[in-house]
């Protein structure tokens, strides 16, 4: 079926810099007020030097998740996240980038509950993936010793997760390191989509979760335009993209209900969206799109795409 959203390039999902205006209030479906800020927390706003500005970052970060997790009120289990002593079983650029959204979007969730040793443990394996990946300016001491002095505060350490998720996209983008950009938000959708659900558990319409897993379907438009340059001339990422593409078309397996929505920037440059189509989302095509993500990320782990 023809697909009738609002398709933006390079628009940002996350809550610092899109507005989104619905029948679930002003602050958007899964949004969440923002915790008290420490007095001595630096960690939430400041960025290097060396990377674009808000507006040039792709798309949401998982912080838009795990917001959703800390709503359910689940406590955290480390047994669902990928092991750190796995990092060495990618070995070629693709699956370290795939990799490294990955583990990007597990530091989220480590960082959205714990605090020390996890959230240092993942941090280091993000970090030595962006040297072996060669995009090290990623993390500049500055935003290092940032985490250093605020790791005693879990929404500092949570903001940290966040910040650094985003300064990567941007550095990504600046630096003409477009393809390794796109592997690694796939990446993270998948990853983050992963833990979601599995934190969710069975689909209830009831539950604002699945609210926010309905319009994942927005997130993965924007990441299959940043896969679609690629997938001609690169015969693995062809394979992710149509993985993708497939779980995309799960989504309005179902057709979508409500008006075309309208968007507009503030006089900040953010997005603002009002309205809107939503996909309809049942517990069969939840099933059926949890299955594909899942078997997804086993293909990834076992180095199959």
């Amino acid at each position: 079926m023809k697909r009738t959203i609002i398709a933006v390039s390079l628009v940002v999902l996350s809550a610092g810099v899109i507005s989104c205006s619905s029948d679930e209030g002003e602050e958007g479906i899964g949004s969440k007020k923002p915790a008290e800020q420490n007095d001595n927390d630096t960690t939430q706003q400041e960025a290097p030097d060396n990377v674009l500005s808000e507006e040039a970052v792709g798309v949401a970060s998982p912080k838009f998740f795990f917001e959703v997790i800390r709503d359910l009120g689940e406590d955290s289990n480390p047994d669902i996240l990928i092991p750190v002593s796995s990092a060495q079983n990618f070995t070629e650029e693709r699956t370290q980038a795939l990799a490294f959204g990955m583990y990007s979007a597990d530091l989220a969730y480590v960082s959205s509950y714990e605090i020390g040793s996890d959230a240092i443990e993942y941090l280091k394996v993000v970090e030595e993936m962006t040297n072996t990946l060669n995009i090290s300016g990623i993390f500049d001491q500055k935003l290092k010793d940032r985490l250093t002095s605020n790791r005693d505060n879990i929404d500092s350490v949570f903001a940290f997760a966040d910040v650094a998720y985003n300064n990567s996209v941007r550095y990504l983008k600046a630096n003409d390191k477009e393809k390794v950009m796109a592997l690694m938000l796939a990446g993270a959708w998948i990853e983050s989509m992963y833990l979601v659900t599995s934190v969710a558990g069975d689909f209830d319409p009831q539950v604002s979760a699945f609210n926010a897993i309905k319009q994942q379907h927005l997130v993965l438009e924007a990441i299959l335009e940043e896969l679609a340059p690629f997938q001609d001339t690169d015969d693995d990422i062809f394979q992710i993209y149509a993985e993708l593409d497939a779980i995309q078309e799960m989504f309005y397996s179902e057709g979508v209900e409500g008006e075309e929505a309208t968007y507009e920037r503030d006089e900040n440059g953010r997005f603002i969206f009002k309205g809107g189509q939503s996909v309809v989302l049942n517990s069969e095509i939840y099933g059926t799109i949890v299955e594909s993500v899942r078997n997804m990320r086993e293909a990834i782990l076992n180095n199959q795409i």
